[in-house]
């Protein structure tokens, strides 16, 4: 009989769970005891990340998540993405219109913003507040081979202070 690390056998693992899954019709369903694994949580809210949905326009991709049964879409305003950052204005509130129309909330978005000394990324920014999101990813970070980890890291520490005051 072999015996792994922790020193339970399979045969007794088998064991125990056949016991365990010959209990289940036992317990009552509206005992205390399972009542917190039988309720559910509207509060949570669970929004698709768009770029899974690239190949479709607004409203398709509006519709598509309504109907796989979402709350919402973590829209890509980003280059390449749904929403391109330099057409923002135009584009972002026709998107926002198909959510709604569809009953998806418009609340998250994945961004190239992190440097708000650049216009086009301000502007991202504050249209997107002027239509209610109230979440972002920011663009990534990488390390210039020219500086030193610790002078990008300086310069990452003022530009996400500068990111702060302005959110």
């Amino acid at each position: 009989m072999r015996e792994d690390k922790k020193g339970v056998t399979r045969r007794n693992f088998a064991k125990k769970s056949a016991m365990a899954l010959a209990g289940i019709p036992l317990v009552q369903l509206d005992s205390d005891f399972l009542k917190p694994f039988l309720t559910t949580d509207d509060s949570i809210e669970v929004h698709l990340f768009s770029k899974h949905l690239q190949f479709l326009d607004y409203n398709e991709m509006s519709a598509a998540t309504a109907e796989m049964g979402f709350n919402g879409l973590d829209l890509t305003v980003r280059p390449k993405g749904h929403v391109l950052p330099d057409r923002v204005d135009e584009d972002l509130p026709v998107a926002v219109e198909a959510m709604k129309k569809y009953g998806l909330k418009s609340k998250m978005m994945t961004t190239n913003v992190w440097d708000i000394t650049d216009a086009g990324q301000q502007k991202v920014l504050k249209t997107a507040s002027t239509l209610g999101f109230q979440y972002y990813r920011t663009g990534w970070l990488s390390y210039p081979e020219e500086k030193s980890i610790e002078e990008s890291l300086a310069l990452y520490a003022t530009q996400a202070k500068h990111l702060e005051i302005l959110n």
